[in-house]
């Protein structure tokens, strides 16, 4: 059973401000997610779903110190796999970078993914995000750069590998550090008036969204979201309620009833924004997409903001409950089984 992925936000604070942080993260931000409900969350997941992975982000985990290596070690006691998404604003001397790795690797941790980029830059220096990349990796721990892209990029995935390439020299690594280019995804549909995105064929055809249900998203607030979507808190129709009301779930049945009761999460798993969008420009003749927005996230976002979308989709997903609960309900034994 759904959810395979975890996402903990542990906090919104970051010593980064990046302008186009999805979550409006930085130094004046504070709170943070509740450890031990946390912890309560994994074991109850762990004892009556398929999740294979936890995966701690923020802002910055790890401005939670010795919490996050809890946490980590927690997850790795359940055996799951675990991942931290990070700026590696912690490696600006050889000692803190060994340090901390040194405390992620005993903690279990299996994966480390580094966010960089031209907004990144201003803040963590990309040699620094390079070095920190190529200690992780040689520690053994599974390392991925992801580079956010758009089409003034000077950072680029091809310049990132040259980096590691010259950090690395003759030295083989255990696990090669993958390098990737993230697409940028703002949350407010009015940044997309006046910018120009990349273009993201993958996102154009017209399937299921592989975020929603697959990932259960934990915010620092204690709120809990059916999707890792970047525009989720724009978007309330996510919101399952918060942690209290998923811990109170006894049994799988009821688990499975705080998961799966809205019909329009199963709908977009199996169907996509897109081709949901659609049904509701043709019943309500009002136009909702565009040729800017190629991100999922955008497209679940314009649909959800558009007037009648809850009313028509309802309706419509009334009419094709049956096609939708048998779709879903195969693609979850699918995923399941082959993913991770």
């Amino acid at each position: 059973m759904f959810p395979l992925i975890l996402g903990v936000i542990t906090t919104y604070k970051c010593p980064l401000q990046c302008e186009h942080c999805c979550f409006d993260c930085g130094p004046h931000r504070t709170g943070v997610i509740d450890a031990e409900k946390v912890k309560k969350v994994i074991d109850l997941l762990s004892s009556m779903t398929s999740i294979k992975c936890v995966a701690f982000t923020g802002g910055e985990p790890l401005l939670l110190g010795s919490t996050l290596y809890e946490l980590i070690a927690h997850a790795v006691g359940r055996g799951l796999r675990t991942r931290v998404v990070t700026s590696a604003y912690w490696g600006n001397s050889v000692q803190q970078k060994q340090k901390t790795i040194d405390k992620l690797l005993s903690a279990g941790l299996h994966e480390l993914n580094i966010s960089t980029g031209d907004f990144h830059k201003q803040f963590v220096p990309v040699d620094q995000v390079c070095e920190v990349a190529f200690a992780s990796a040689l520690a053994g721990i599974y390392t991925m750069i992801a580079v956010e892209h758009h089409p003034d990029s000077e950072i680029n995935k091809e310049f990132i590998v040259q980096k590691i390439k010259n950090i690395a020299g003759e030295t083989k690594l255990s696990k090669p550090i993958r390098v990737l280019e993230n697409i940028l995804v703002p949350t407010d549909l009015e940044y997309l008036e006046n910018k120009t995105l990349p273009s993201n064929t993958e996102t154009r055809k017209e399937y299921g969204c592989k975020n929603i249900c697959i990932n259960l998203s934990l915010l620092p607030t204690g709120e809990v979201y059916a999707c890792c979507g970047l525009t989720i808190q724009k978007i309330p129709d996510l919101k399952l309620g918060n942690l209290d009301d998923l811990l109170a779930n006894k049994n799988e049945r009821e688990l499975e009833n705080f998961l799966f009761n809205n019909l329009l999460h199963l709908w977009l798993a199996i169907d996509g924004p897109e081709i949901m969008a659609r049904f509701v420009e043709k019943e309500s003749g009002v136009k909702i997409l565009d040729e800017k927005m190629e991100h999922r996230c955008h497209q679940c976002l314009a649909m959800f903001s558009s007037p009648n979308t809850r009313e028509i989709l309802n309706g419509l997903a009334s009419q094709e409950k049956t096609r939708i609960l048998l779709n879903f309900f195969q693609q979850q034994d699918f995923y399941s089984k082959n993913i991770l």
